[in-house]
Parts: C-alpha cells; sequence; structure tokens
C-alpha cells in the first residue's frame, strides 16, 4: 500500500536504515495509540496495526505528532502534502523576516566629491531609505586631508538637507580614526513601508484581473491567468538592489 512504501522507503539512503525525520506508519514504535483524521477529527483510541490498516485504506499515512502523550497521538494524513505545505509556509515566513529586517547601507563619498558621484550616492541613499533601511554616510581623510574635515563636515550636512524628510539623524557627523561618519534612518518604519508594498501590489494584481477579464468579455478563464509579469519584476527589484548596494561601497 501507500503507507507501507512510503514509510520504507524514507529511510534508505547511503547511511543505511533511518528513521524520518517524523515518526511515521511502520517506524512508530508505541503499540496503542489515539488517533485523529485527516481532517482532525478524534477516531479514538487504537492498536498501532489498526491504525495503520486504517491510513492504508484511506492511501494515506500515520504520522506521531504527540509522541509525549500516554498514550501517543497519531494523525491520518498525507504527509508528503502536509510537509510541501510547511515547508511552503516556512519559505513565506522567512521571505517576510528578510523584507522587514533593517539593514545598514554605507555609502563612501570623499570631501572634495564631484557633483556627478555626488547625485549617485543620493540617488542611492534615497532608495535605501525608501525601501526602509538605514544609510551609513562615510568620509575617509588621507595623510594632509585630515586638514579638510570641515569640508567633510559641510558636505554631510548638505547631504542631510537634500534627503529632506526622507531621513531622520541618528549619528551627526563625527570623526572615527582617519573617518566621518553619521548614520541616517528612514523617516518611516520598515514595517510600514513592507506593507504598503504589499497593498500596492495586490491592488495592482486586481486591477489587472480586472482589466483582463474585461477584455477578454468577463470570460473568467483568461481572467484568472496567473500574472508571471509580478514575479519577473520582483527578481528584477532583486538585483537592481544587490547591485545598487555593491555600488554604493565605491568611494567617489
Amino acid at each position: 500500500g501507500r503507507g507501507r512504501g512510503r514509510g520504507r522507503g524514507r529511510g534508505r539512503g547511503r547511511f543505511g536504515n533511518r528513521e524520518p525525520e517524523v515518526p511515521m506508519n511502520e517506524n512508530i514504535r508505541a503499540d496503542e495509540l489515539r488517533v485523529v483524521g485527516e481532517e482532525k477529527e478524534a477516531l479514538g483510541l487504537m492498536s498501532k496495526d489498526d491504525a495503520l490498516a486504517k491510513a492504508r485504506a484511506a492511501g494515506l499515512d500515520l504520522v506521531l505528532i504527540v509522541p509525549d502523550a500516554k498514550p501517543p497521538v497519531a494523525r491520518v494524513m498525507d504527509y508528503g502534502k502536509f510537509k510541501y505545505e510547511k515547508e511552503k509556509r516556512d519559505k513565506a515566513a522567512k521571505k517576510l523576516a528578510k523584507a522587514m529586517s533593517v539593514e545598514l547601507k554605507e555609502l563612501k563619498m570623499r570631501y572634495n566629491i564631484d557633483i556627478h558621484d555626488y547625485n549617485v550616492r543620493m540617488k542611492q541613499a534615497k532608495q535605501f531609505l525608501e525601501a526602509g533601511d538605514k544609510v551609513k554616510l562615510t568620509t575617509q581623510f588621507r595623510g594632509r586631508e585630515m586638514a579638510f574635515q570641515n569640508l567633510g563636515r559641510e558636505m554631510h550636512y548638505k547631504f542631510f538637507d537634500d534627503l529632506g524628510d526622507l531621513a531622520v539623524v541618528e549619528q551627526e557627523a563625527r570623526m572615527e580614526g582617519n573617518r566621518m561618519v553619521s548614520v541616517l534612518n528612514p523617516a518611516a518604519k520598515k514595517s510600514e513601508i513592507v506593507k504598503e508594498r504589499e497593498e500596492r501590489i495586490a491592488k495592482e494584481k486586481k486591477e489587472k484581473k480586472s482589466a483582463r477579464a474585461a477584455k477578454s468579455g468577463g470570460n473568467d478563464a483568461d481572467a484568472d491567468v496567473e500574472d508571471t509579469d509580478s514575479d519577473g519584476d520582483g527578481g528584477n527589484s532583486e538585483d537592481a538592489s544587490a547591485a545598487t548596494a555593491e555600488d554604493a561601497n565605491v568611494t567617489a
């Protein structure tokens, strides 16, 4: 049966027979189990053999879900489907956690930076701040350049002013060794930025779906075609962000 084959096959590999990550089917050691069904309905106390027979009859697995209970609790389920959905949820949670984390992006500038490079750094800073990340502004002085700290400080203050309402100064320009360092916080919280972006994407998808439905004369089948453009844009956005982060560390 389906349950028997899956239970034996999962443990085989170059390290010999091993029990699966979650005890299931023949790998369950308890002789008596409290069993719940696929919809979490109580099926009562059963011997392991009876529970296995019930799972096989339904073409499903018997999975131990509460091993420390007395008696242990097992559930009749499609373990492959359960594991896939769990991995999908974990991946989504990890993606959200990454999106919500605040990063510190460093921008390096010379005290005598030219206008073109200054504008490039300004554009990068705005992108980072609008994404909800912090910006660390660094100016290095070499040898006799230490005499021009006042010019570096003026350049930092000009940078603050040009960013306007996008940034809040966390650390004013100050010397750390031979470097002048400032730290800027985004004016908006990262969580608010992520939430707003998700709402905007959802709204755009809904509008595209409505437009397709109208264009196809109300044909729902055409309207339900998945919009692959949004995935493509997401990938390009990540590439652009990575490239920007790399460029940001180039000293002008």
